[in-house]
């Protein structure tokens, strides 16, 4: 009975020993923390990001990849040993070999805010990732830098003071774009970050003057974590078009929900949008609400969506579309003077869809289910190798 629990006891011993050798169930490889020296700036200041790295295992080839605002640009104070490589908004530093358990890094470099750059919050997100050397195999491990992120930029330089109107006559300073989006194209931008749970009913709201579009609700279909959705209000017909939307544009934009690949059938449904329009520029140009639509441009073509009216104000009418997915809009009416084209219209069965964003945006999202673990394959290989050992034995004893 003595050799049964000696057995046993082993078998258990050695089941946590190789599964908390994977250390990202049992503990954190390292940890990395952002400090920002100030948190608030005008357009053309500077301010100086210092990055401290703690190394809690054995980690080869460590680096540090930081995500700007577009147009902000970076100049070093302290890089150390470090290897730079900088891009439009991406940089990043990287070390050659081993970095020993106990060990720290630390960087510092100035940020250097575009003139360009219009009044707002803006984020500095990253992740420093590398190799642990107790994972079998040097399993690539990465974490997300913790700390400072937000700076707000209160003002502008002389030099970027002047303003733009858009179509439905407000006005703003050009907007910071990683979308892809051409930078002198946005007039503004704005981002909502709302936490997803499945089946929940979501709802991103927007206030600012210059955006038109006042909410993107859908149903989650997953727990996703949170997930940002970002407007992009454009100057003149986005980037991502080839021609003009039908009629006559009140305003032209884009609408990003989640990284490439999250709006789809799969995470979300029953998709609306809610957008609102001034009545001075209805009766300016001889308009009434019936003839305001939401178009989306999809498939190389601009097409029409099931618009509502849902109620109006002493100033603005507010309008519902549905939508099979998100990409680029436009705010569009039948000219009074000239008989409204044909367009496409979209199918409402259609699969979810949206235009690739590129993923250097605030968001981050946890797919439902479990997600993969460095070293877990190996650890639960070992595991199962020493139960049918044990039993095999046990087995023999009786």
């Amino acid at each position: 009975m003595d050799q049964k629990k000696i057995i046993y006891v082993a078998a258990i011993s050695m089941a946590l020993f190789f599964l908390c050798g994977s250390t990202a169930l049992c503990s954190d490889e390292m940890t990395a923390t952002r400090s920002i020296s100030d948190s608030s700036v005008n357009a053309g200041d500077t301010f100086t990001v210092t990055i401290d790295l703690h190394f809690n295992n054995q980690t080869d080839s460590p680096a540090i990849e930081e995500r700007l605002p577009f147009g902000w640009t970076i100049s070093e104070v302290d890089f150390g040993d470090a290897a730079f490589k900088s891009g439009n908004t991406r940089t990043t530093w990287m070390w050659d070999g081993k970095i020993d358990s106990g060990e720290t890094l630390s960087i510092s470099y100035n940020v250097n805010v575009s003139d360009s750059t219009s009044s707002g919050e803006y984020l500095i997100s990253g992740n420093v990732s590398g190799y642990d050397s107790a994972l079998v195999g040097g399993d690539q491990i990465e974490i997300e830098i913790a700390g400072d992120q937000k700076v707000t930029v209160v003002g502008q330089s002389s030099s970027s003071s002047s303003t733009s109107t858009s179509s439905s006559g407000g006005g703003g300073g050009g907007g910071g774009g990683t979308s892809g989006e051409a930078y002198e194209n946005i007039l503004k931008k704005d981002v909502e970050t709302v936490f997803i749970n499945k089946g929940s009913s979501v709802k991103y709201e927007f206030t600012s003057d210059e955006n038109s579009i006042d909410y993107v609700q859908f149903t989650g279909l997953k727990n996703s974590g949170k997930i940002s959705t970002t407007i992009e209000v454009l100057n003149d017909r986005s980037t991502y078009v080839d021609s003009d939307a039908p009629g006559l544009v009140y305003q032209n934009m884009n609408i990003w929900v989640g990284k490439v690949g999250f709006a789809t059938s799969d995470n979300i449904e029953d998709p609306v949008i809610g957008f609102s329009v001034e009545k001075s520029w209805m009766d300016d140009n001889g308009l009434t609400s019936d003839g305001i639509s939401l178009y989306r441009y999809s498939d190389d073509v601009w097409n029409k969506l099931e618009t509502t009216v849902l109620s109006e104000d002493d100033t603005r009418v507010y309008f519902e579309s549905t939508t099979p997915g998100f990409s680029p809009f436009a705010i569009s009416a039948p000219r009074a003077d000239v008989a409204e084209s044909p367009a496409a219209s979209e199918d409402d069965t259609e699969d979810l869809k949206s235009t690739p964003e590129n993923d250097e945006g605030e968001q981050t999202t946890q797919q439902e289910g479990t997600p993969s673990t460095p070293g877990v394959g190996f650890a639960g290989t070992m595991f199962v190798m020493v139960v049918a050992g044990v039993f095999t034995a046990m087995k023999g004893r009786k």
